[in-house]
């Protein structure tokens, strides 16, 4: 499902909306138009809007639904997540920012953005609802996750 950004304007209870898109329709992962922009987790709002384009949580998280994301929330296994792709790993015409569902969570001792020594790299594992899909993500690919509090009302 794809996300739409924008901070051009403040709607419903002032709520920043980002001006790019979220993903969520199934094929490729990495998904927010790839732009000149880059959108850094720690820089965004502490609660936002995005717009979502795609079909791939549905019936819960419909093309076109806006939703509400909040930086600081912590994440947990059943919370619909912002992914937020290193610009590296997000391929021409696709978004940097993604909604799936998370299934598992990254280790405590994972970090978004780096990779990590040894023999082990940390993972999340996330899903898609239609078609129904699980991905495994490598953390060094994403530089981090957002909750989503739900459609904005």
């Amino acid at each position: 499902m794809t996300v739409i950004v924008s901070m051009l304007r403040k709607p419903h209870k002032e709520i920043p909306m980002l001006n790019t898109a979220v993903r969520t329709a199934g094929g490729a992962m990495p998904a927010a138009k790839k732009t000149s922009t880059i959108f850094w987790p720690d820089d965004m709002p502490e609660v936002y809007g995005m717009i979502c384009d795609g079909d791939c949580l549905s019936p819960e998280i419909t093309h076109g639904t806006t939703l509400v994301f909040d930086r600081d929330e912590p994440v947990q296994a059943g919370d619909f997540v912002a992914l937020f792709w290193k610009p590296e790993h997000v391929r021409d015409g696709e978004h940097q920012v993604a909604v799936k569902r998370l299934v598992i969570g990254p280790p405590p001792w994972g970090r978004f953005g780096e990779a990590v020594g040894g023999e082990l790299a940390p993972m999340i594992v996330v899903e898609m609802l239609n078609p129904p899909r699980q991905f495994a993500v490598r953390c060094d690919m994403l530089l981090g996750l957002h909750k989503c509090k739900g459609p904005m009302r």
